[in-house]
């Protein structure tokens, strides 16, 4: 049976460009700038972390926001 996606165990499985991403995004800072691709925002999309508005901007989800307190949480 395969695991119940989670704000933490999906934090545990993305990796450092998508982790980038997702930060730059909550940020509003520039993401090409920060060196990830289309295919981060992509798999970000798919896991429901960033959604695209009608400008074509990207914003972060509730539950994006959500994995990023847990990565943030985590640090300490």
């Amino acid at each position: 049976m395969a695991k119940a996606l989670t704000a933490d165990n999906i934090a545990a499985n993305l990796t450092p460009s998508e982790r980038s991403l997702l930060f730059c995004v909550a940020a509003r800072f520039h993401w090409v700038s920060a060196n990830t691709t289309d295919a981060n925002a992509q798999t970000l999309m798919t896991l429901g972390l960033i959604e695209e508005d009608d400008a074509g901007s990207y914003l972060v989800t509730e539950q994006g926001r959500a994995v990023l307190s847990g990565m943030l949480a985590s640090r300490n």
